[in-house]
């Protein structure tokens, strides 16, 4: 699927930073979280590298806003196109999708794209959840803490979730009570929209990369995978085709100096 009209909704945004520097300082960053390179890492921060009506591209939309352009059938069935889909926690789950995204006012192919790669359609741990037999206490790494009920909690997006402690997402859907399917997805699309989507980064790559702040180095990033961006933007495209939506989309590119 291609847009012929696609450059008309581009907007460039000034990085007030050199790409090379960016780059070097976000290899300094990242080498120690996988095997990564300089080079790779210069061509998955290259905007120039992703082609404009590319399935990639996707990673530029602008995610703000709710778009009303899915039913929860479409959803349903998007979720049942996939064998892991069907099998995880999200099955039948189309309108509580929607309205988790409606009510923080953030693009739902989005948010549900988000979610499938992040828990593995459904099928993760952290979106199956962890039975608490007893209550107790929940501790943050910010050194927030909050007496919790038992029950099975679950983290979709793993908020709170560090490479060197995965498990800390627990402690974060513990302490925001998400002990529900549906106040998990109203848990989680809230927080993605108040600390990255409407607080200035609001595009796939802006999450994963906070060029805006580029001067600063790496700072306020979402996650350190190299592909993130790519493997929720293809999702998004693939899930737009299936189900024969094109959707009104505007993008904002960085323009390095």
């Amino acid at each position: 699927w291609v847009r012929s009209d696609l450059s008309a909704n581009i907007t460039y945004v000034t990085c007030h930073a050199m790409l090379p520097d960016f780059a070097r300082s976000n290899y300094e960053y990242v080498k120690n979280y996988g095997s990564y390179t300089h080079e790779m890492v210069l061509d998955a921060l290259n905007p120039e590298s992703y082609e404009i009506g590319t399935d990639q591209y996707f990673m530029f939309a602008d995610l703000r806003g709710y778009t009303g352009q899915l039913s929860a059938d479409q959803i349903d069935r998007m979720i049942d196109n996939v064998e892991r889909g069907r099998n995880g926690v999200f099955h039948g789950q189309g309108q509580a999708i929607l309205d988790a995204a409606r009510k923080a006012n953030i693009n739902e192919m989005y948010f549900f794209a988000h979610m499938m790669i992040e828990t593995g359609w459904g099928t993760s741990n952290m979106a199956k959840g962890k039975t608490y037999q007893q209550a107790g206490w929940a501790y943050l790494s910010t050194g927030e803490s909050r007496w919790c009920e038992a029950g099975t909690y679950r983290n979709f997006i793993g908020w709170g979730a560090y490479d060197g402690d995965p498990s800390a997402a627990f402690d974060y859907a513990r302490y925001y009570g998400w002990n529900s399917i549906d106040a998990a997805l109203d848990g989680a699309a809230e927080k993605l929209a108040k600390f990255y989507i409407y607080a200035g980064q609001e595009t796939l790559y802006e999450m994963r990369w906070n060029s805006d702040a580029a001067a600063q180095g790496p700072t306020h990033q979402y996650c350190t995978d190299l592909n993130w961006t790519k493997n929720i933007a293809k999702t998004m495209a693939y899930n737009w085709r299936f189900a024969g939506v094109v959707p009104n989309a505007t993008y904002r590119v960085p323009s390095y100096s």
